[in-house]
């Protein structure tokens, strides 16, 4: 089976280590769900070890063993595609879900929305303001990734990239600081539960975001020049994309239209 100029992988203990990270995941999620007590600190650590793992492994072969030929980065790209296609099914049942209790709300809830009882986040503070920040940092992403395209000075795209950056992490702090001062909590019935796992996940790809543009400002920065073929700067440009244009959803309907 491995005697084909189409086979890729090789042997690794990566797979079943990071199954057995989501597993354990999934199971402090529970725990926490439940208010179990227990030590869930390494957890997420031992989850972040196999994907920095991946990632340098994919370095060494792209730059320093020359795998990655045209074939294998499309590829890549079309991999990454279909990931992203995934990703927005996966948050296309938050906004089913919201949407479903949202049109017929149930006596339970009072027949309005949002539920008697729960003073919803005000769109046009907090809310607002990350969406210009989102904003800003997809128009200074994008900036760069015309400069990398057409190969203008690496200086000004190390300045945009970590642009980028700073603003994704400022506007998860902002985010943060929203969930600490709300009035309800994902306890508080559907729009609570609804709420918080769609923006949560919003959150943790906003993070992953950062990483991966991180890991592009690093390249740069230790002076290793990508050609307008690789594919590590282009995967983690439309990622953010990606995740730009979820948060503009997010805020339409669940912080504007849900208020």
């Amino acid at each position: 089976m491995m005697m084909n100029p189409y086979y890729l992988t090789k042997n690794s203990f990566l797979p079943l280590f990071t199954s057995l990270s989501l597993l354990s995941l999934a199971m402090m999620t529970l725990a926490m769900l439940w208010k179990i007590e227990m030590n869930t600190f390494l957890i997420p650590l031992i989850l972040i070890i196999p994907f920095i793992y991946w990632f340098l492994e994919l370095e060494r072969e792209t730059n320093y063993l020359g795998l990655m030929l045209n074939k294998e980065n499309n590829f890549i790209l079309f991999a990454f595609m279909l990931f992203i296609l995934s990703e927005i099914m996966f948050f296309m049942s938050f906004f089913w879900s919201y949407f479903h209790f949202s049109f017929s709300p149930d006596i339970e809830l009072g027949n309005s929305w949002p539920p008697m009882g729960i003073e919803p986040i005000p769109f046009f503070e907090t809310p607002l303001l990350n969406t210009v920040v989102l904003l800003s940092s997809g128009v200074s992403i994008t900036w760069a990734h015309h400069m990398f395209y057409y190969k203008k000075t690496k200086l000004n795209m190390i300045i945009l990239v970590l642009m980028t950056i700073i603003l994704g992490v400022y506007f998860s702090i902002l985010q943060l600081e929203e969930y600490q001062s709300s009035s309800f909590s994902i306890n508080d019935s559907c729009f609570g539960s609804n709420f918080f796992i769609a923006t949560g996940f919003h959150g943790i790809h906003i993070i992953v975001g950062s990483m991966l543009l991180f890991s592009v400002f690093i390249k740069f920065l230790v002076g290793m020049n990508p050609t307008m073929y690789q594919t590590h700067f282009e995967t983690a440009a439309w990622y953010w994309h990606f995740v730009d244009v979820v948060w503009l959803f997010l805020y339409l309907c669940i912080y504007w239209w849900g208020h």
